[in-house]
């Protein structure tokens, strides 16, 4: 051990970890790391906001799947980014934070400015501690580090007071730590009784899930899929984790799905769930969605069964037990392998699939101007490669981009996955392109999402990021507006007004263009994908169009009131059985 500045034992112990790239944002009490941070060379992005930066973060994390991209934050700045500590921690991404908070000898005076509680990250977050000596910076980093890139992986904050960035001690810089292998082998009883639960059914299906992405899981599955001629469907997370196009996919499910994967799930007597929580975003929508009886598979032991009951529940990662099962069903005595495609359940499935195909490719065939959804991710396929990225924010053009873009490889998808936050689109594009600059990155944005972080265009323009943003422009906030038209005959909160999307894109530096015909679109999105700046396009879309008809949740998604009678001896005013 040496004597060392907190500061730099912060800075020593991320590169240990591997940690390639800083979303910093300057203060007073992160001066002295910044020093630190400039001195070791390590890629740093400033973010205009904190939130934006975190939204960076989590993409960039997310496609590296690992904390590769850590957050230092100015003391009352943290307190920004906790939709985005709560996104980690939901969706699984794997991402560490720093908060510099107030000179921790000003700790608890109530004249002392600035003070940030470490309390208030605990319950967005996997992990949270504050550091109370320089001494024990390095332990706690590790602990962050091994909490964020655990199983299940997550959001993980440090509140670390900024006097401890200046003191010295003798001080252990973490040397690393590699990611605990996510290899978790069921009990062979379990897999057992999970091949009969299978061979017992008539319909079955497997509903696969983003934890089949963690591991690589992805073969397996399609292996297992093959062999007992099970159709299968996704969640948003493990949207291409087997291409959409192999015979078996049925696509998402869900309230974006595809109406072919909502209707063959509706119909299984049996759903073998792998690597998912079924959760609400994802599936389980407010739990309308139907889900048969089930054996379900998951890493985190506290998630099995938390949104629906199961047969039987499984502590194992989805990839590992998929070759488990694999092997005992090869062998069972009651399974005889028969070709997929002449599994009737697969014939069934397999004309729904077709039908929805056409369905999607007629909606896009769709000339009237303002474009059509549909028209938009049509053209958009036409530019995009199996490895490129889209990624899209949430509102009514989220589901003909999650239903019209075929997914053919893992963690090509990006959105707010497990908690639906408006706004974090852009960042995260921004994020995707940093960690993958060789692919092309497109945005598709409401005009309304886009409000919260068009700022971040500043680092796009600043780190030389080509990419192209969507704006799907069309004057409110469409799914609400969709839905409170349907519920209600008028809809309320939904209507703004927009700038010149064009004007500001320029003003910052990047490039764009609006579209005024239909004919436009398609040229305009080779030029932004041939532009060596980030490119936006804005695209007139008939707000008319409403919520896709995807033969998924919809407007439904509002549940029926009930009569709750009151409680006759809490409910009253007081005085009030007087009168």
């Amino acid at each position: 051990m040496s004597v060392k500045r907190g500061a730099d034992v912060v800075v020593e112990s991320i590169k240990a970890y591997g940690a390639d790239l800083i979303a910093g944002f300057i203060g007073h009490t992160t001066h002295e790391v910044a020093d630190a941070v400039g001195k070791a060379g390590i890629r740093t992005i400033n973010p205009a906001t904190e939130l934006g930066g975190s939204y960076m973060l989590n993409a960039y994390n997310y496609l590296k799947n690992r904390p590769a991209g850590v957050g230092i934050w100015h003391n009352v700045g943290s307190l920004l980014i906790h939709p985005a500590l709560m996104e980690a921690r939901s969706s699984r991404i794997p991402v560490v934070h720093f908060g510099l908070n107030s000179d921790g000898r000003l700790s608890g005076r109530d004249g002392a400015i600035q003070q940030v509680p470490v309390a208030a990250f605990a319950p967005v977050t996997r992990f949270s501690q504050r550091v109370e000596r320089v001494d024990k910076l390095g332990e706690a980093i590790h602990e962050a580090f091994h909490a964020a890139q655990g199983v299940p992986s997550g959001s993980a904050y440090l509140d670390v007071p900024f006097d401890l960035t200046v003191d010295k001690s003798e001080a252990v810089v973490p040397q690393g730590y590699k990611m605990a292998d996510a290899a978790v082998w069921a009990s062979v009883d379990s897999v057992r009784k999970a091949t009969e639960e299978l061979l017992a059914a008539k319909r079955p299906i497997i509903v696969v899930g983003g934890g089949v992405a963690r591991n690589d899981g992805g073969a397996a599955v399609q292996a297992l899929a093959e062999l007992a001629g099970i159709p299968f469907v996704t969640t948003t997370t493990a949207q291409g984790v087997i291409s959409e196009e192999h015979p078996l996919s049925m696509g998402p499910v869900g309230m974006c799905g595809w109406r072919c994967a909502n209707e063959t799930l509706a119909e299984a007597d049996f759903a073998l769930v792998l690597g998912s929580r079924l959760a609400d975003w994802g599936v389980a929508q407010g739990f309308i969605a139907k889900i048969p009886p089930m054996v379900q598979v998951d890493t985190d032991p506290a998630q099995l069964g938390r949104f629906y009951f199961s047969r039987l529940s499984i502590v194992a990662d989805a990839g590992t037990f998929a070759r488990q099962l694999l092997e005992v069903l090869a062998h069972h005595k009651a399974f005889v392998a028969v070709p997929f495609q002449d599994r009737e359940i697969v014939r069934r499935a397999s004309e729904r699939k077709k039908a929805w195909r056409h369905w999607v490719d007629s909606k896009g065939e769709n000339y009237q101007f303002p474009l059509s959804k549909w028209r938009v991710v049509r053209e958009l396929r036409s530019i995009l490669g199996p490895e490129d990225i889209v990624v899209t924010d949430i509102g009514a053009h989220s589901g003909p981009l999650m239903c019209g873009a075929i997914m053919r490889k893992p963690r090509r998808l990006l959105l707010s996955f497990g908690e639906g936050i408006l706004g974090s689109g852009f960042p995260m594009g921004i994020g995707a392109k940093l960690a993958e600059p060789s692919r092309t990155v497109v945005v598709g944005t409401g005009d309304g999402s886009f409000q919260y972080h068009f700022n971040e265009l500043r680092v796009a323009v600043e780190q030389k990021l080509p990419m192209i943003v969507l704006i799907f422009n069309d004057g409110v906030y469409g799914a609400n507006d969709g839905m409170m038209k349907h519920w209600y005959g008028a809809a309320q909160w939904t209507q703004f007004t927009n700038p010149n999307w064009v004007g500001i894109a320029k003003a910052y530096g990047a490039e764009g263009e609006r579209i005024e015909h239909t004919d436009e679109l398609g040229a305009a999105l080779r030029r932004g994908k041939a532009a060596n700046k980030p490119y936006v396009i804005d695209i007139p879309v008939d707000p008319m169009e409403g919520p896709p008809e995807v033969g998924a949740v919809g407007p439904a998604f509002l549940l029926k009131p009930r009569v709750i009678p009151p409680d006759i001896n809490g409910s009253l005013l007081a005085g009030e059985h007087l009168l």
